[in-house]
């Protein structure tokens, strides 16, 4: 939750849904944190009740939870629709991610129920990127505001004189002007340059085992990382303002959310995009493996870099590309081989953050 409060709350980001929703961000979760707790111990619950308490009328919760509610009949419908009866199975979206709360008395619209409190979590948090993804100006603030976001993170995490962090810095070759890598992390061991993307996965990818959307979702991503590999390869050459170290370098490619990268068939497609565009690129195949690249969600990234906290960047990326965990995600590999590690992160990292967003609620 706190992690799309602080996304989303970015100044280039809130006004967008405040017109979106009608509410703003803060008002729009306290309403969604106050429904999924009555949820927690009743089946139904009345969506035409007093939120003023939250700074919330009358219009305004009417608005929250028409945007978030359908009828029986409708989410019957959406289901079948939705339905796959082949090996697509497992993953077929379920419209209660979109759609939490369900109408099931036509006498009695107010009443609603929700069959998975979970859902309703995640609708009113990660879930705000749908109402205000078409918004003019979203794509690049959206972006700003996870990079931003990483590298608040990073610097939680890892802590000056250990770590030094640097953030992205312009420089030119020749005319042209470079952004250059979103965020380079560094310890004794080994350096960490990372590139973040808040592109979600097509759902046609997420949610298919094979396929056309797929191999576009693995062809994306390659394209991501031959990219990041080019600003690395400037940085190596000494052009940008990175001084150049002898330790292992490693390119991250962040995601906001998990592309599921992993297993032999996704990871194999992958790699065969990677190495066939950083041929059309003209950079050396041997970056593969002299810097192998990591995919990770945010979410791995803010365990994984808890764990190098501990032992340092290169043996945590070196174990985990070995051939033996190379087709592993972050999380079931770093538990595996880091378990002691794994045991000492900490999951709630703005404590503080989350004390400041909740009032004192009066008792209901």
């Amino acid at each position: 939750m706190m992690r799309y409060t602080k996304i989303f709350g970015e100044s280039g980001l809130e006004p967008l849904v405040a017109s979106a929703t009608g509410l703003g961000l803060r008002q729009f979760y306290l309403l969604g944190i106050a429904s999924a707790g009555h949820f927690l111990s009743r089946s139904g619950m009345r969506v035409d009740s007093d939120y003023s308490f939250l700074g919330v009328n009358q219009n305004q919760s009417h608005s929250f939870f028409e945007r978030l509610t359908l009828d029986v009949q409708q989410i019957r419908n959406r289901t079948k629709s939705e339905q796959k009866y082949n090996e697509d199975w497992v993953y077929a979206f379920n419209p209660l991610r979109a759609y939490p709360l369900v109408r099931f008395d036509p006498a009695h619209p107010e009443r609603v129920l929700c069959p998975i409190p979970e859902f309703l979590m995640r609708r009113v948090s990660e879930g705000v990127f749908y109402d205000i993804a078409g918004s003019a100006g979203f794509a690049n603030a959206f972006g700003v505001s996870f990079q931003k976001y990483v590298a608040e993170v990073a610097r939680i995490l890892c802590r000056e004189p250990k770590f030094q962090i640097t953030d992205e810095q312009e420089y030119k070759v020749g005319k042209y002007r470079k952004d250059g890598v979103d965020l380079v992390i560094e310890d004794e061991s080994g350096v960490i340059f990372i590139e973040c993307k808040a592109k979600r996965l097509r759902q046609d990818a997420k949610f298919s085992a094979l396929g056309d959307g797929l191999e576009q979702a693995m062809d994306d991503m390659a394209k991501y990382v031959v990219q990041h590999y080019k600003n690395i390869a400037d940085a190596l050459k000494g052009v940008t303002s990175w001084k150049t170290r002898s330790v292992a370098c490693f390119p991250v490619i962040v995601t906001l959310e998990d592309w599921w990268i992993f297993g032999p068939t996704v990871v194999d497609l992958l790699a065969a995009r990677v190495k066939d565009r950083i041929g059309e690129a003209q950079l050396p195949q041997e970056f593969l493996d002299t810097m192998p690249y990591t995919i990770a969600s945010i979410d791995e990234l803010e365990i994984a870099l808890q764990i190098m906290d501990q032992i340092g960047i290169e043996p945590f990326l070196s174990a985990k590309n070995d051939t033996e965990y190379k087709t592993w995600s972050i999380r079931p590999f770093a538990t595996n081989h880091f378990l002691d590690e794994v045991a000492k992160a900490n999951r709630h990292l703005f404590e503080d953050d989350w004390v400041r967003l909740m009032p004192s609620l009066p008792q209901q």
